[in-house]
């Protein structure tokens, strides 16, 4: 498989460290075969990277499974037609554009996975809408159960 990440930066920060971890993990062990970490900001990173990291004018040339991490990330790819499932992880930023994330979660392309049981319970409040799955931690597995589905 292979799975893209598109993030605001590659700065260090909670959820990128967790993102690099388990797609470091997942390079290790063979459940990926490819994966690429697309950004709009470097900034400073120490951790070791066993992938790709590219900028997100590159995402026109991704084939596979791309997870965009905020609503800004969702619209700028929504209509990029290539060959890459689509898949909004809500909350990795504390989200607060309602009509956005309306919008995107209703949009027929886009698949939505929320990071805990409170994100789903709230996504559901403000869309109607149940995710697809509850990946915590961005955790491989769980992940890759929920866009291989």
């Amino acid at each position: 498989m292979n799975l893209g990440v598109y993030v605001q930066s590659l700065a260090i920060s909670e959820d990128i460290g967790y993102a690099i971890d388990n797609i470091n993990q997942g390079i290790g062990n063979g459940s990926l075969d490819d994966a690429s970490i697309f950004f709009d900001d470097v900034g400073a990173n120490h951790l070791p990277i066993k992938c790709g990291c590219f900028n997100s004018a590159d995402i026109w040339s991704f084939t596979g499974h791309l997870v965009v991490t905020s609503i800004e990330k969702a619209l700028s790819v929504i209509n990029i037609v290539n060959k890459f499932k689509l898949f909004y992880y809500y909350n990795w930023h504390d989200e607060k554009d309602v009509m956005g994330i309306i919008s995107i979660v209703n949009h027929p392309r886009v698949s939505t996975i929320c990071r805990t049981d409170n994100d789903a319970e709230e996504l559901y409040r403000i869309t109607g809408i149940k995710p697809i799955s509850i990946v915590d931690k961005f955790n491989l597995p769980d992940m890759l159960k929920a866009i291989q589905s």
